[in-house]
Order: structure tokens, then sequence, then C-alpha cells
């Protein structure tokens, strides 16, 4: 019988996200990356605080964040990349 556990480790909790396990162990020291629950001698992660997070971060092409300012390429002004508007 397999166990599917709730909270993985560093290790199972990158693979379940997509990322390596040196960036989870440098964004959790960072203070950044998923919530985790730190043990006497161990930190866990749980499926659903990473599940959260990962929509928390997703992204929408084309969708208008509104805790952004407008960028001039959505207002419709010129952009060119390297180069500071005249």
């Amino acid at each position: 019988m397999q166990i599917d556990p709730e909270y993985l480790t560093t290790r199972q909790a990158a693979e379940f996200i997509g990322m390596s396990a040196k960036w989870l162990e440098a964004a959790r020291l960072r203070g950044e990356g998923p919530p985790h629950s730190k043990l006497p001698k161990a930190v866990r992660y749980s499926r659903s605080d990473l599940v959260e997070w990962m929509r928390e971060r997703r992204v929408v092409p084309g969708a208008v964040d509104p805790a952004k300012p407008e960028s001039a390429a959505t207002k419709g002004g010129t952009f060119r990349r390297g180069f500071a508007d005249a």
C-alpha cells in the first residue's frame, strides 16, 4: 500500500511544483517561497499550501492587473526596448 502524504519533504514539494529542491531551500532561507512547517529536524510542505501558493502566482496573458499602473504598451504608446522615449 502506497501512502500519499499531505505533508511533503523539500524534495517532494519541489517535484510537486516543478522546481528544484535547491531553489526551494534558497527561497525558504530568503523568507520567500511557499508556506512550510518547521519540525525539530525537518521541514514539511502541505500539498494544499503548495497548490494555493501556485494559484496566487497564476498569470493570465492579456489580463489587466489593477495593482499595476498601465505601461506604455497597454496605453498604446511607443515602446522601444533599450531606448528612452524622447
